[in-house]
């Protein structure tokens, strides 16, 4: 299940493109935000569990193949700690992009 809500935020990720600018930071921050605590959740039960790693499988029924996502203590540690760095800097990104928000058209901007 949490796997499924990952990739529907993947796929939500393309209708930045296509969102008003005036939503654009509030739609990302959302979509960040879930996806730093669903890649924070199973960072914390890799790193708090009794096994030295967690494989989380998705069977993506399109292509017929098995997605393995394997996560072992120390990418654990890292991915809490860019979790951490990507969530403080878009907090930061609202005002270092304040002077292309007059400038730039949407599309441009969601680029920027």
């Amino acid at each position: 299940m949490t796997v499924l809500v990952f990739l529907i935020i993947l796929l939500l990720s393309v209708v930045v493109f296509i969102v008003p600018k005036s939503s654009k930071y509030y739609f990302s921050f959302t979509l960040l935000t879930v996806c730093v605590i669903l890649s924070s959740v199973w960072s914390i039960e890799a790193l708090s569990g009794n096994s030295p790693e967690i494989k989380i499988t998705y069977q993506l029924p399109f292509i017929l193949k098995t997605f393995i996502l394997t996560i072992d203590r120390l990418s654990a540690f890292f991915i809490i700690v860019v979790n951490i760095t990507v969530f403080v800097g878009f907090i930061y990104t609202r005002g270092y992009l304040s002077p292309y928000y007059q400038s730039k058209n949407s599309l441009r901007f969601s680029i920027h």
